[in-house]
């Protein structure tokens, strides 16, 4: 089992697992403390994932509607015990990532996935962190390995401390059901947020602010965010780039407008990339 990698950039410092699902374990500054909830775990459940870090989100993220879906071939995920009866955050976060090209200040990390009943395309995976003085980079990347057509979809999922306040410019927001799927339908977006968990798009940044510290999250690729604030020890602010259920509506069409997911020909990727800037 490969051990953690640990890179540095001036007083920042982040510690990646490949071995539990390609995670950041722990992201922080010398001076002002904890940028993400660190993982304190000793040990990896799978399917009961810490809630800390970061970790990727492919080749979907958020909810699959049963578990099921058909998007030119039929695939039958399992459920989740936290989504229970619908499947979720993809696959990729429980595998074991190798890390390759590992440097002071960047790592790339690496997965594959062979075809099966639960998703019946053949693709891989990469992850690039990049840490300089003042910023980490994400380059998140789905490769179809594949002969034929793959619905593709990326995502990042940190936790942040609830210690941050946190602001988005998110113009527009999709109602959810009971099950946190859209019910169908996009509205404006009314500030100040109140809902606990909200799916929204149209959106450039978010602004998290600390006593000691300030995080601006930006994304490429990425057109929909998801915030996640249970009002425990830990917010989630999730670049994506399709809606939960995407894979449920095979009609949509990819972009902030009806986030559906993208359609990888074999030997092409689907790429996009996250950015925090610490002040």
């Amino acid at each position: 089992m490969m051990g953690d990698v640990t890179l540095r950039a001036g007083k920042l410092r982040l510690v990646l697992r490949p071995s539990w699902g390609g995670r950041v374990v722990s992201f922080d500054h010398d001076v002002f403390g904890d940028i993400l909830v660190p993982i304190t775990d000793t040990s990896f459940e799978p399917e009961a994932w810490p809630r800390g870090g970061a970790y990727p989100m492919l080749p979907f993220h958020n909810r699959v509607r049963l578990g099921r879906f058909d998007f030119g071939r039929a695939g039958h995920l399992p459920v989740h015990p936290d989504a229970w009866p619908n499947a979720l955050h993809g696959m990729a976060n429980r595998g074991c990532w190798n890390a390759e090209s590992v440097h002071v200040d960047r790592a790339r990390l690496l997965w594959a996935h062979e075809a099966n009943s639960a998703w019946p395309w053949r693709f891989s995976a990469e992850q690039r962190f990049e840490l300089e003085p003042g910023r980490l980079t994400v380059a998140l990347a789905i490769r179809n390995e594949d002969t034929y057509e793959m619905p593709g979809g990326l995502g990042w999922h940190p936790y942040f401390p609830t210690s941050f306040t946190h602001r988005t410019d998110a113009s527009t927001i999709w109602p959810i059901d009971g099950d946190y799927l859209p019910l169908g339908h996009s509205e404006k977006v009314v500030a100040p947020l109140r809902q606990a968990t909200a799916y929204l798009s149209s959106w450039t940044k978010v602004e998290l602010s600390h006593p000691t510290m300030s995080v601006m999250l930006t994304a490429s690729g990425l057109d929909h965010l998801v915030l996640h604030a249970p009002g425990s020890a830990y917010i989630c602010i999730e670049p994506v780039s399709h809606l939960a259920g995407a894979l449920n509506e095979p009609q949509r069409r990819p972009g902030a407008e009806e986030g559906g997911m993208t359609r990888i020909q074999p030997a092409q990727s689907l790429q996009a990339q996250i950015r925090l800037e610490i002040g």
